[in-house]
């Protein structure tokens, strides 16, 4: 893993390459930093080491005519070794496999690379560049191209200090409004002007000067798959997650899980536990816990401590570690994120214990930090609401009795099991605009009358009546970019990689090719990873009827004893963004709506993003 950063076409790229070097040096620890010029290129790279034999690769690495800087990690290895079938040793870093890739395939080597990765490629037999960014884009990597040449770098801000650029007004509008989005939305700019991010699955060329971007991966629904059984299709998945698990842990250094009892994460569990255990190696497991004061309700389980420690039962040697920390705050941590991402940033409800696990992580030399936050788009895909509206709208009428039988056979009352069949398909046309219409009430609160005609809806409106297409609306959305933004950032700072094996690409082309009642039907939501799950997670955990969790739902309470620093704050943030909310209506809302809090909270981080000055 490692911060990257290079120049090309300009006569100035030593120095450059070395206030690049010297921006990342001083903010990050690492194990070894380097440079490589020539007359008109430089490369450079800032290592933190996640295995011990990256040390026999130094970057900037060189094969022949090519000057390689790789941040990221590769999978499934011994895969592409075979292919390259060049003989290489065991201890071959990634940054060699790279290399000899390239010098193999090209640029084409991109179809070949498995798992997170950005990297840049200098040729100085012909002085082309290229700059690549994985498939969902988990590793980031930004550019600026000037008429003295392009540069470019892990993170934006060292290019904005050389270059003297300002802050993007733009970015700031975008940030504001999100999710909903500006007429004019841009994903892929920065927090300062003229500099852009490398979008996700695709490759940056310059050559003789120009710049081009072009695609190498989208998201494609495929052909569906056929299966004699769906016992055939779990075992087919089975091998994939053990697969993706393995390459997901391949480190020298400790492995870390932030778990809750929710599906995805406590599925990362059982996959990686006993692979650990197997190499004498225990899963660090970090979970939020809610104030002690804190009480759930009904319907909301926040305090998600009791379904973790059924997980431990199944897998003891999972070590736990509860993470309350109740002097952190949303409000409170504004600094310490804007310090660590050096942008604004979103998820103010979750900064708290974020933030204290990565440092307690740190503490235990984790270089790995597993996730499962990708598994909404694989394996805990599948609403069965949605699914019925689907069986609705195609005429399957006689699919969707079978469900309403389903649901009789459950329920054992014939109003609830039509209720339960056919008000999902009632609301699907009901609530088309649904969430378009809960954001303008927002916009007309808190957004000035100029900003709210800027403002663009459409994209909230999913189809909610179509499985597999709603699933295909979902890898067009920008959260995948700022999602892998946000943990190279977050990588960099505590010196650990961020894995989620369920975003591994043969997981994502596998469920691409499932047909919709693999995901839910039977009267079953997230179908796919409650059935193969079934005998390694508890039933609480597996239970569709249990109160929904909800991460950091304490976040009103810990908020309690801010109340006068967050409405000085307020007074101070003026803006021409934001309408000026009365100070004595706004509390009371802020504590109890997180919209409210957020929408507040922006106001606030743009101000000190800003350094204080008007927004």
């Amino acid at each position: 893993m490692s911060a990257i950063f290079g120049m090309l076409g300009s006569t100035s790229a030593s120095d450059g390459v070395g206030s690049l070097q010297s921006s990342f040096t001083t903010k990050y620890e690492c194990d070894r930093s380097s440079i490589w010029f020539n007359e008109t290129c430089g490369l450079g790279a800032l290592e933190q080491w996640i295995n011990k034999e990256e040390e026999y690769s130094p970057q900037p690495y060189q094969l022949d005519s090519l000057i390689i800087v790789f941040d990221g990690m590769l999978d499934y290895r011994d895969d592409l070794k075979e292919k390259l079938d060049v003989g290489l040793e065991e201890r071959s870093t990634d940054v060699e496999l790279v290399a000899r890739s390239f010098m193999k395939w090209g640029i084409d080597c991109v179809e070949h690379l498995m798992g997170i990765f950005a990297f840049s490629v200098y040729d100085e037999s012909i002085n082309e560049m290229w700059i690549v960014r994985d498939r969902l884009g988990e590793r980031a990597i930004c550019y600026t191209h000037r008429e003295d040449g392009l540069m470019f770098s892990t993170t934006p801000k060292p290019i904005a200090t050389y270059y003297d650029y300002d802050i993007n007004e733009t970015f700031l509008k975008q940030y504001a409004v999100a999710p909903m989005q500006l007429k004019t939305h841009d994903p892929y700019i920065t927090p300062w002007e003229k500099i852009r991010y490398v979008p996700p699955g695709h490759v940056l060329h310059n050559q003789q000067g120009k710049v081009t971007l072009k695609e190498y991966w989208t998201y494609q629904s495929q052909p569906e798959g056929t299966f004699r059984s769906e016992e055939e299709c779990h075992e087919e998945l089975d091998k994939i997650l053990e697969k993706a698990t393995r390459a997901c842990t391949r480190t020298d250094g400790e492995v870390g899980l932030m778990l809750s009892g929710g599906l995805d994460s406590t599925t990362v569990a059982a996959y990686a536990a006993p692979l650990l255990k197997r190499g004498d190696k225990s899963l660090h497991a970090y979970t939020h816990v809610p104030l002690s004061e804190y009480e759930d309700s009904a319907e909301i389980l926040g305090n998600e401590r009791p379904l973790v420690e059924e997980v431990l039962k199944y897998y003891p040697s999972i070590k736990p570690n509860w993470i309350e920390n109740r002097e952190r705050n949303a409000y409170n941590t504004v600094d310490d994120w804007l310090e660590i991402l050096e942008m604004p940033y979103i998820f103010f409800g979750n900064a708290p214990w974020m933030l204290t696990i990565y440092e307690e992580a740190q503490k235990s030399h984790v270089k790995i930090m597993l996730n499962g936050k990708h598994g909404n788009f694989t394996i805990s895909y599948g609403s069965i609401g949605v699914y019925y509206s689907e069986l609705f709208r195609n005429a399957q009428i006689s699919k969707l009795v079978k469900e309403f039988l389903v649901q009789l056979k459950i329920n054992q009352k014939i109003y609830t099991a039509l209720k339960r069949t056919l008000r999902p398909i009632l609301l699907s046309y009901r609530n088309k605009n649904k969430s378009e219409q809960f954001f303008k009430e927002y916009a007309h609160n808190f957004f000035s009358t100029d900003l709210q005609k800027d403002i663009n809806y459409d994209h909230l409106n999913t189809d909610e009546s179509n499985v597999v297409k709603r699933l295909k609306d979902i890898y067009q959305a920008d959260n995948l970019h700022l999602r892998g933004t946000i943990s190279t950032m977050c990588s960099l700072n505590f010196q650990c990689i961020i894995r989620d094996p369920l975003s591994d690409i043969n997981l994502i082309n596998f469920c691409s090719r499932l047909p919709s009642e693999y995901f839910a039907s039977k009267g079953i939501s997230k179908k796919l990873v409650r059935t193969l799950m079934t005998h390694r997670l508890p039933s609480q955990v597996l239970d569709m009827n249990r109160p929904r969790g909800r991460q950091s739902a304490d976040w009103g309470k810990r908020l309690e004893s801010e109340h006068e620093r967050i409405l000085e704050d307020l007074k101070e943030s003026q803006s021409d963004l934001f309408i000026k909310y009365p100070s004595n209506q706004l509390w009371s809302q802020l504590v109890r709506d997180i919209w409210t809090m957020i929408f507040v909270f922006r106001t606030i981080t743009i101000q000190k993003f800003k350094g204080g000055e008007k927004v």
